[in-house]
């Protein structure tokens, strides 16, 4: 007989809930997702050593998206280096307006319990509330952090992270790495010491951000990051490497990160420029979104080819239009350059 999948979950919550109850070991990584709505249920869990900090929301009293490890650091109950067992306590945070379904136990809250079973608090505030006029949730015990987690298979050794914003008032270029970040490592980014990025995660929701590092090859990675309040942990892999093509490929990989539809690209030669020469569009799709690369085949332009042949010193001059037809302009030097190459609003020609 087919089981209904409510059924399903209540079983797979109810094996997950005694496994815990009996102290089954967790993740540093793990919260108290499983659990809301669970409110008076009390569970023993134990953390490994060796542990990493993930993010936290609270302090004393803890949403149910912070890490139960680093919360029970912060409360002094654990370290990274030795782990440990705690016991924690579900309740139920602070009243708020439920305004679709989506919401349900999002006023979860958990505080740790000490061996006579009473709750161990700190100088806490509630942990969130809802605000009926923006319609979204906003965090009073602000979170102190959020983790990157390195998955690339070498060390990092640099690190930035800005949205479109930061990137027009030149906040960018600062590597946020104090060291280098170990493969299947993780490291905590304060907001204390981010105040473009605090003010960026915690007071503008829903942002886009760019995320450039560097590894100790030399490679360089990108992706785009989304952080939302229930996932604060930036995962830098290997399919976020950007691949240095050699010259002799034939190849050039050109990335929109400005933020906007790209519609036009130009390859402009040195003459080309010099004759405001705009006749030949190498853009072979309708529109370049944001976050989006093509791959130029140099090699089905003559013009190109002809110049790459010759090993000029000079350069190609990149211009592209965007959705509301202002102008980009880039300077690539084949033989120098990378031949991957992103667009960014510094490009723009003010």
């Amino acid at each position: 007989m087919r089981k209904h999948p409510s059924f399903l979950v209540l079983l797979v919550l109810v094996l997950g809930i005694n496994a815990l109850y009996a102290g089954l070991g967790i993740g540093w990584e793990d919260t108290a997702k499983p659990y809301k709505t669970l409110y008076g249920q009390r569970y023993t869990v134990t953390l490994p050593p060796e542990g990493h900090a993930f993010p936290i929301h609270g302090h004393g009293t803890y949403s149910w998206d912070s890490s139960i490890g680093s919360a029970a650091v912060d409360m002094g109950l654990l370290t990274y280096a030795r782990g440990g067992t705690v016991t924690i306590e579900i309740q139920e945070g602070p009243d708020y307006t439920k305004i679709s379904d989506s919401y349900e136990g999002w006023n979860t809250v958990f505080v740790f319990l000490d061996d006579q079973l009473h709750p161990i608090l700190g100088d806490s505030t509630p942990v969130l509330t809802i605000d009926t006029d923006e319609q979204a949730w906003q965090p009073k015990g602000q979170p102190q952090s959020f983790a990157v987690r390195n998955e690339t298979g070498t060390s990092l050794t640099y690190l930035d992270i800005y949205t479109n914003d930061m990137l027009a008032v030149d906040e960018v270029g600062h590597n946020l790495l104090k060291q280098p970040l170990e493969n299947l490592a993780n490291t905590p980014i304060f907001f204390s010491d981010e105040p473009e990025l605090s003010e960026a995660m915690l007071s503008r929701y829903g942002q886009m951000f760019h995320v450039q590092a560097i590894d100790s090859t030399g490679t360089k990675l990108y992706r785009t990051w989304e952080p939302d309040q229930t996932d604060r942990v930036l995962v830098l892999g290997p399919e976020h490497r950007i691949a240095r093509l050699e010259s002799s490929d034939s190849y050039l990989r050109v990335m929109n990160n400005t933020g906007y539809a790209i519609f036009d690209l130009y390859l402009l030669t040195p003459q080309m420029e010099a004759d405001l020469d705009f006749s030949r569009q190498l853009l072979d799709v309708w529109s370049l979104d944001d976050g989006m690369y093509t791959d130029i085949d140099l090699a089905s332009w003559p013009y190109l080819e002809d110049f790459l042949s010759t090993f000029s010193e000079d350069g190609l001059l990149i211009v592209a239009y965007d959705e509301d037809d202002y102008v980009l302009v880039k300077s690539w030097y084949p033989h120098e350059d990378s031949w991957t190459v992103e667009l960014t609003v510094d490009d723009y020609l003010w």
